[in-house]
């Protein structure tokens, strides 16, 4: 399934799942259906928030909204000690995902890749180049830490989870490269890097954490946006010349920010 497609559907996802929660408080607050309208808002909320990680195999946001619905309806017959502390729930919830994202978040992004890779096969653009470059997390396989490293060839990519992240691009032949960000901070920079024939494709996709990109002021970019309840700041102006490399930029935000910087 292509990028733009899944974006879009998420889109879609989350903009019914406000809809339904606006008509809910709407609803609750006239009276027309009985209920709290916080006990309503919120299950509506992490309902969403459940369905949403459980179809992507997100744990972390999976359990953690899964903990929170649990303590809603804990004065329900559902079999929760009364013992049990709410913020020990929270706790565990987040511990117990952070470990399942270790044993299986490389097994959730090797098959992301396969089916990358075979999209990319299908379209033709895969040419079987031993520059291509993909990377995760921490550089280790593990989605989170701090990592500094540079990538070199005409293909990357890059993708983020919880962590923070500096990457350095150099290149002589840059082609095609792709940015991915999930909850964490990832800032890129493009030194030294010229394109291929002057002319590259760049695309962003970040979900809910913070994305700097610095590129060359050298460069023409033409740009595209979908942008859904975060932030796409361009600090700076690209090359207006004609003759200057360039950059096919297409950006994805979800709700956090994206920072481009040229200079």
């Amino acid at each position: 399934m292509k990028k733009h497609t899944v974006f879009k559907l998420n889109a879609i996802f989350w903009g019914v799942a406000l809809l339904a929660i606006g008509v809910g408080a709407i609803l609750v607050s006239s009276g027309i259906i009985p209920g709290n309208i916080y006990l309503v808002l919120m299950t509506a909320l992490f309902a969403a928030i459940f369905i949403r990680s459980l179809i992507g195999f997100h744990f972390v946001p999976l359990l953690i909204s899964a903990a929170h619905l649990l303590h809603l309806y804990r004065g329900c017959d559902i079999g929760i000690p009364e013992k049990l502390p709410s913020w020990m729930m929270i706790v565990a919830s987040v511990v117990i995902g952070v470990g399942l994202e270790l044993i299986f978040g490389g097994l959730k992004k090797r098959i992301k890749l396969a089916i990358k890779e075979k999209n990319a096969y299908q379209d033709g653009n895969y040419q079987g180049n031993p520059n291509v470059k993909t990377i995760y997390g921490d550089g280790h396989g593990n989605g989170a830490g701090t990592y500094t490293d540079s990538v070199v060839g005409n293909n990357f990519h890059i993708e983020n989870g919880f962590g923070e992240q500096t990457r350095y691009i150099r290149g002589t032949e840059f082609c095609n490269g792709h940015i991915e960000n999930g909850f964490g901070g990832l800032t890129v920079y493009f030194e030294d890097v010229k394109m291929l024939n002057d002319q590259a494709n760049l695309s962003i996709e970040n979900g809910f954490g913070h994305i700097n990109i610095y590129l060359p002021s050298s460069w023409s970019v033409a740009m595209t946006e979908e942008n859904g309840m975060g932030q796409i700041v361009r600090h700076g102006n690209p090359s207006t010349e004609p003759t200057a490399p360039r950059l096919n930029l297409h950006v994805e935000n979800g709700m956090g920010k994206v920072e481009i910087y040229f200079n």
